[in-house]
């Protein structure tokens, strides 16, 4: 079974124009990213519809896509339609501190379940930051909500 990495690049983010291009040490933030995910050894994408994200990760490491809602519809333009994997992690492209611990943790948990991520508890005060991704779980069992999985 195969395992690809989607690393979704937005240069357009409405509270950060450009982000993705911003540098981190003198590195762009995406060459961050991309570096820590290629790292695992497993094949690594970063999608985007900047030209200028494009040009500077290149063509064989960077796929162009249409203009996305988010990461996860921006990955689902690629799948089977590009990309033929098994699997696929998507690591947000603002995460130049993920780890290849974190990300062989998650693909060794999709050998036995369909869906995982990865989380760490949140501080208290963030809790209510529109700018904090938050998930709801249930101590690893999955919740079927309507149309959303929680893990």
């Amino acid at each position: 079974m195969t395992t690809a990495i989607l690393i979704p690049a937005r240069y357009a983010s409405t509270r950060f124009p450009g982000k993705m291009m911003a540098k981190l040490n003198g590195v762009p933030l995406v060459e961050h990213v991309y570096n820590r995910c290629a790292g695992t050894g497993l094949d690594t994408y970063v999608l985007t519809d900047s030209q200028e994200v494009y040009n500077y990760i290149g063509g064989g490491k960077c796929i162009m896509t249409q203009e996305a809602e988010n990461g996860t519809e921006r990955c689902m333009q690629v799948i089977d339609e590009k990309l033929q994997y098994d699997r696929y992690i998507n690591v947000q492209g603002d995460m130049p501190d993920i780890t290849s611990k974190i990300i062989l943790a998650v693909e060794d948990e999709l050998h036995r379940s369909d869906v995982a991520t990865a989380y760490t508890r949140m501080d208290f005060n963030l809790r209510n930051d529109p700018n904090s991704v938050k998930m709801i779980h249930n101590r690893g069992r999955a919740s079927d909500l309507g149309s959303y999985v929680l893990v």
